[in-house]
């Protein structure tokens, strides 16, 4: 309901309340002013006819005055509403001169007062007034005037109708008046306010509201518009804040591959010393004429093989280290997997660990930036790799599981994909767990590591809609499960789901 019909429709049931109570209380003054007029004219006739009517009784006997009481009687039916009749003490004496009235209400008339009663005559309310009738001090009766309050009536159905005809029209010009002051001063500008609002809703701060009311309304609207300029600026100042967030991220991820690089570069220089050994003998044969005939062939080709192999070691570390924008497509979990272990193998082969076999592990599909994934998963090994001084085996696993993210998610109960990294550590304390994910927070010795490892990977996972999971014990080892969305594709092989963590 609108607040201008609301207005209405209080404003109308106001003017009924003043305007009904009002006219009832003029309507009922009207008939008790009436009733009181004819309460007079009775008493004015009975009080003019009794003395005459004692008079003839007293001198020439009863019968005599009651003829002359029919004849006045007669006269005054003629020129009055009113009816006139004798009642007689006893009804015994006058059987047909029954009062309209019962006689147990004319007891105060025997003993000398005038009454005046209301009594339903016929349906209709009669005026019955008895003025005593005696002679020194005998009584010998009642005179009962009587007569319908026709009059009283009619004043009070007429005052009724103008009662009906004022309220309406009052109604009517409170109604107009409202539906206009309504419409200029409250309905139009709250209409605007309204359409402000939504505006508001949907983004668009632009527009400041012009109004020229000096009431709350105008209020309201000066306050909408302070409210967009703070929204303006805010959302301003949010936009360079989460710019600078935003490069400052992506610098971190880029220094944190960097250093992964960094620390690849050992293994790299062995992975390319070998070939280059290889290559450099081959063509040290061919140089000298050592290789002869077939031989010069052979020695080509092994040189052309090995010359390829260095050259997909470097285009993997150069892809692995170079910054570029964020491409999301889909792809193969267990391919990414399979890259980021061949990156570090050599690494985990130096510190005496090995990686368990990813054949026949389930091959999930995402929707992911491959090289970013490759950063959060190599970070995971390499921490792995680290929390492992004496050896041991890594496991990596691989498949989809329908689950509910946490609750700093506020996902719904979906199907996930889930990479998980096991190693046979040292292990984390629950102290420990609760910020291993914090930037700089590690518990490696000094030199070992940055603590920002983590702390890249986690934001890379999370920006792909996606968490990590973590569970260690001391001594056992720890695992890190990175979770992210199902793509539309199918998981290949049994999936070997792992304890949620």
């Amino acid at each position: 309901m609108k607040l201008a019909a609301k207005l209405i429709a209080v404003t109308i049931l106001a003017v009924l309340a003043v305007f009904a109570g009002r006219g009832y209380q003029n309507a009922r003054r009207q008939m008790a002013l009436s009733e009181a007029d004819a309460r007079e004219n009775a008493w004015l006739v009975g009080r003019a006819l009794r003395p005459a009517l004692v008079d003839v009784w007293r001198k020439e006997g009863e019968q005599r005055a009651l003829e002359v009481f029919s004849y006045a009687r007669e006269r005054v039916r003629l020129a009055s509403p009113w009816d006139l009749r004798f009642i007689p003490r006893s009804s015994q004496d006058r059987p047909d001169s029954e009062p309209l009235a019962p006689r147990t209400q004319l007891e105060k008339v025997w003993q000398g007062d005038e009454v005046t009663l209301v009594v339903p005559v016929s349906g209709t309310e009669h005026l019955v007034t008895y003025l005593p009738v005696q002679i020194e001090d005998h009584p010998l009766g009642a005179l009962e005037v009587s007569g319908p309050l026709t009059v009283r009536d009619e004043r009070f159905k007429t005052e009724m109708i103008q009662i009906v005809q004022r309220t309406a029209l009052g109604a009517l010009i409170a109604i107009l008046s409202i539906a206009v002051v309504g419409f200029m001063f409250v309905g139009r500008p709250m209409r605007r306010l309204v359409d402000k609002a939504r505006r508001i809703g949907a983004g668009d701060l632009s527009g400041p509201l012009d109004m020229r009311q000096h009431d709350e309304i105008g209020v309201l609207a000066h306050e909408m518009n302070e409210m967009c300029d703070r929204l303006r600026a805010a959302q301003e100042k949010l936009a360079d804040e989460t710019e600078r967030r935003l490069a400052a991220g992506e610098q971190l991820r880029h220094a944190d591959r960097l250093t992964t690089v960094g620390k690849l570069a050992s293994g790299v220089a062995h992975e390319l010393g070998t070939p280059l050994n290889v290559v450099s003998g081959r063509a040290k044969m061919i140089v000298r004429g050592q290789a002869v005939g077939p031989a010069v062939a052979e020695s080509a080709q092994t040189i052309v093989e090995q010359s390829e192999r260095m050259t997909q070691i470097i285009k993997q570390l150069l892809g692995f280290a170079r910054r570029r924008q964020p491409q999301q497509k889909q792809e193969s979990l267990r391919a990414i997997a399979e890259r980021t272990l061949a990156l570090l193998r050599h690494m985990a082969e130096k510190a005496g660990i090995t990686f368990a076999s990813l054949d026949g592990v389930p091959d999930p599909v995402v929707q992911v930036d491959a090289s970013m994934i490759e950063q959060a998963l190599t970070n995971l090994v390499v921490n792995a790799i680290q929390a492992m001084p004496t050896g041991g085996t890594i496991s990596v696993r691989l498949g989809a599981d329908v689950i509910t993210p946490p609750a700093d998610i506020e996902g719904p109960l979906a199907e996930y994909a889930y990479v998980c990294v096991e190693d046979q550590g040292v292990g984390m304390t629950s102290e420990q767990m609760t910020h291993a994910f914090e930037p700089f927070f590690t518990t490696k010795d000094v030199g070992e590591g940055t603590g920002l490892g983590l702390s890249v990977a986690y934001g890379i996972v999370r920006d792909h809609g996606g968490w990590i999971g973590v569970a260690s014990e001391i001594g056992k080892g720890s695992r890190f499960s990175i979770y992210l969305p199902l793509a539309q594709g199918t998981v290949k092989a049994d999936d070997d789901k792992p304890a949620r963590s």
